[in-house]
């Protein structure tokens, strides 16, 4: 079920995000879609609260897919191994705030329909995991007559990756969230262009993964 985090402006207070995983374990969630974030140092920007709320849902069995972020004012997309956007950068171990970081959390970018890297798409080649179509997404769009609108970003191509997931569960449901991420990262399409980028080198491959390791389940 979808959990309304932000408020009808779009904005909402940080715990908020919090309460979103701890909401999803607490209801028996395996797979959690999180198509938002926050850009900040890996100082003054790192919450804590969240990160742990993360990690401790990660040990109650929760898978959570994130968006790696774009940039802002249609700037070119930004490195998040650099430029932490946050909660896909929790992923980046380091000495200081996060040296045993969680190991759930699956970072996605987005790539067009050519299978390019989209314009204002985030990338990091440590923390963004592989890549899932975010160009011209039919969505819910608030300010639409129609209530639907063709909209472009990682938060798109987050909710693809969190499907693709849910059908393995849905296929196998012994699979545990480590499972299904790297079953998933195994069998990425490889994507040249996000080579270098991501981690995987590729974008979401639903079939193979599928096929390949749930023994004929969906089949």
């Amino acid at each position: 079920r979808p959990l309304k985090r932000p408020s009808a402006n779009g904005t909402g207070p940080p715990v908020t995000a919090i309460q979103a995983p701890e909401y999803a374990v607490t209801h028996g969630a395996p797979i959690a879609n999180f198509s938002s974030g926050y850009y900040g140092s890996s100082g003054s920007g790192f919450d804590f609260a969240l990160r742990d709320a993360i990690k401790a849902a990660g040990d109650a069995g929760l898978l959570f897919v994130t968006a790696a972020g774009n940039s802002l004012d249609d700037e070119p997309g930004t490195d998040d191994d650099f430029n932490p956007f946050y909660p896909c950068s929790f992923s980046l171990a380091d000495s200081g705030n996060n040296p045993n970081p969680p190991t759930n959390i699956l970072c996605v970018t987005a790539v067009g329909s050519d299978a390019t890297l989209q314009d204002t798409a985030n990338f990091g080649s440590a923390t963004v995991q592989l890549g899932a179509p975010g160009v011209g997404i039919a969505s819910t769009w608030l300010w639409s007559t129609l209530q639907y609108a063709a909209t472009t970003g990682t938060s798109e191509a987050a909710p693809h990756v969190a499907g693709g997931a849910a059908l393995l569960k849905a296929c196998n449901p012994s699979l545990t969230a480590v499972m299904i991420k790297d079953i998933l990262l195994y069998h990425v399409q490889t994507n040249y262009d996000l080579t270098g980028r991501t981690t995987s080198g590729g974008e979401v491959d639903y079939g193979a993964a599928v096929v390949n390791d749930t023994v004929g389940a969906c089949v």
